[in-house]
């Protein structure tokens, strides 16, 4: 029968040599004997059994991978052959025993991972930064479509070197929520982008069809999106932006921000 865990609180039970009161712990039931941990009432309790050896501070070096710590002091029973610090290090041990059975689902990374294989997961990664970094993939995939690789040029190229890492997320946010604006209205092409188009986004996403709450901001950010396909050459003609006074624009044509590339 597989035993419980039982949480005791402070003062509710009591060292067995000395009578003083034990702090709040965590044991099994199947324990009987609580003993303090005062040097004289843990050799009174374990130095009469053979079962038990006392092990001395600094005496035995911890086995944990990279750990150059000692094993604490205390009791041990005489065939024990590993010892540890702690047990983060205990865990850390037996895990590079394991062999890996999967890989990281994260493209291009494939890392060798041990995981158990339950129901319910069916994707593995080797950290939570690329667990979200996946997610990001696979929602940038699903909302851009045919755009997501110039979306992904673009935050490589351009937005990453001239926006802070905390501005990053809205922008892409925001020329997501266009992207799907033109995937609803049928427009494959960015060619096709004209004023009127413009004109027709900032209502549908002023109408709450964008998702959260419309910010001024994401008209700018779709106009140096726009401003930098047509710097690189990709879209020829003007700016089919047309900044308005609040839209926080520095130029009227919209290539404020390339002139300084």
């Amino acid at each position: 029968m597989r035993s419980k865990i039982l949480k005791f609180q402070e003062g509710e039970k009591h060292c067995r040599i000395c009578g003083d009161p034990m702090p709040a712990l965590s044991y099994s039931d199947a324990k009987r004997a609580f003993v303090c941990s005062k040097p004289e009432c843990q050799k009174a309790f374990y130095g009469h059994s053979r079962r038990w050896r006392w092990v001395d501070e600094g005496k035995i070096k911890c086995q944990g991978p990279g750990c150059t710590n000692y094993a604490p002091a205390g009791w041990y029973y005489p065939r024990r052959k590993r010892f540890f610090c702690s047990g983060w290090y205990i865990t850390k041990f037996y895990l590079r025993r394991r062999k890996p059975n999967l890989k990281c689902a994260l493209p291009g990374c494939e890392v060798p991972i041990v995981r158990p294989r339950k129901r319910g997961y069916r994707l593995r990664f080797c950290s939570i930064k690329h667990a979200a970094a996946y997610r990001s993939q696979r929602i940038t995939r699903e909302r851009a479509g045919r755009f997501a690789g110039m979306l992904e040029e673009f935050i490589d190229n351009f937005a990453r070197i001239h926006y802070c890492p905390r501005t990053i997320t809205p922008v892409r946010t925001d020329l997501l929520r266009f992207f799907v604006f033109l995937r609803q209205r049928g427009i494959r092409s960015l060619k096709r982008v004209t004023p009127r188009t413009i004109s027709e986004f900032r209502a549908w996403e002023a109408g709450g069809n964008g998702g959260k709450v419309w910010r001024q901001s994401a008209l700018k950010y779709v106009s140096v999106f726009l401003a930098w396909q047509i710097r690189q050459g990709y879209l020829k003609g003007p700016n089919p932006v047309i900044p308005g006074p609040r839209d926080g624009c520095r130029t009227s044509d919209g290539h404020g921000w390339l002139e300084e590339l």
